[in-house]
């Protein structure tokens, strides 16, 4: 009733996921002729973290309803280039519509704590689900080694853990690789109480996969508004590690190769205990990625692609 009787909307968005918003857009455009935008802030029919055959009849399903709100889609946003290339690849007749990326964005957290450090601990602390591809297992490895090695001798080391995750799994393997005194398992936290925690760790802990997936986690956006640098453990060619390396926003950890992966968390956590290494990012370098930036974007995009058409 409110598309059919107000003459001023202009165009629908629909964002996803969950893909259903994607749906409902593609069928109020085909009764009400209103110009439709879809965002895509994941993959969807050939998302890496379902594993569905390509040939079941669900795929094709999904496959062919993507394909109609593709096809009928006047502007298609995605959170990212590298998305923008998965769709272009997988819908190869998409790449003469009018297709952009505009990343997620961040509003710049000003109050958080200098750890300038006094304390003899050092703290990394990771907020989320552990789910699926993500795998926090080769970290615990190797903090497991460095304790062995009696690494962490004359300080304290602490990586802190919120979240939702499967609790006597986690707790099991810290017990037989010996670190109960390294990790510290909280539990879920709210979002405001989740940067809080970030504000006062020496880094934030962000868990990829052993792939290169088109996106960037909301996670990592909200870790790098509280000016936090990031260490990533995940492919080392990802989308993720590039984009951190090329803004210096983080370091990484290959999953793939955990004696390299052991020097590069020996060599940062000496750098921090000798306090040559700052955790906080110079805000400046953050301004590119306000929501303010995005929404100017995003209306740029809409008034040439259909409000001056």
């Amino acid at each position: 009733r409110i598309l059919k009787n107000n003459k001023s909307i202009k165009f629908l968005y629909a964002s996803g996921p969950p893909f259903n918003t994607h749906i409902i857009g593609y069928l109020a455009k085909k009764k009400f002729n209103i110009p439709l935008v879809i965002e895509y802030r994941d993959p969807w029919s050939y998302n890496p973290y379902i594993n569905i055959n390509n040939k079941s009849l669900d795929s094709k399903i999904n496959m062919l309803i993507e394909k109609r709100i593709l096809q009928s889609a006047n502007i298609i946003i995605t959170v990212s280039p590298a998305l923008n290339s998965f769709l272009v690849k997988n819908f190869p007749y998409i790449k003469n519509k009018p297709i952009y990326y505009i990343s997620n964005g961040l509003n710049i957290f000003r109050r958080y704590d200098y750890l300038k450090n006094q304390s003899k601990t050092i703290t990394f602390t990771y907020t989320g689900r552990l789910y699926g591809k993500r795998e926090i297992f080769p970290l615990l490895k190797i903090i497991s080694d460095l304790k062995k090695e009696n690494f962490f001798k004359g300080f304290n080391f602490k990586l802190r853990i919120f979240g939702y995750y499967i609790k006597p799994y986690l707790e099991d393997i810290i017990k037989k690789l010996d670190i109960e005194d390294c990790i510290f398992l909280g539990d879920f936290i709210t979002r405001t109480k989740a940067l809080n925690e970030i504000t006062k760790c020496h880094l934030a802990i962000h868990i990829g996969e052993e792939l290169n997936y088109p996106t960037i986690a909301f996670k990592v956006w909200d870790y790098l508004s509280c000016r936090k640098k990031i260490l990533y453990i995940g492919y080392e060619q990802s989308y993720t590690a590039n984009f951190l390396k090329k803004y210096d926003f983080g370091i990484i950890i290959p999953l793939n190769n955990l004696v390299r992966g052991k020097k590069i968390l020996s060599d940062l956590i000496a750098k921090i205990k000798d306090k040559k290494f700052d955790s906080i990012i110079d805000d400046k370098k953050l301004l590119e990625f306000t929501w303010e930036k995005k929404v100017s974007k995003f209306i740029n995009v809409v008034v040439k692609e259909i409000i001056e058409n």
